[in-house]
């Protein structure tokens, strides 16, 4: 799909972009001394796209496509 593509890239959008670049950074680092902290940084890029894009737009539309493939392995993840 179109939009996986852009979102493993970092440019779908400057929101997407920036927190996906900052995740990079952060997860190669070692910053993410929990499980939880990265959930709530990847909700929190969710979030960001649906704050600065219009619900009609594709960034909005994909934010909620994205959160809800994401949030299923959480929770498959949490099953094992």
């Amino acid at each position: 799909c179109w939009f996986y593509t852009l979102l493993i890239q970092g440019t779908l959008c400057f929101s997407y972009s920036s927190d996906l670049r900052t995740m990079t950074e952060r997860l190669k680092s070692g910053y993410f001394s929990s499980k939880k902290l990265f959930i709530a940084d990847m909700m929190r890029i969710f979030t960001n796209c649906r704050t600065y894009n219009a619900p009609e737009t594709e960034y909005y539309k994909c934010a909620n496509t994205v959160e809800r493939f994401f949030l299923s392995k959480v929770k498959e993840l949490r099953k094992t």
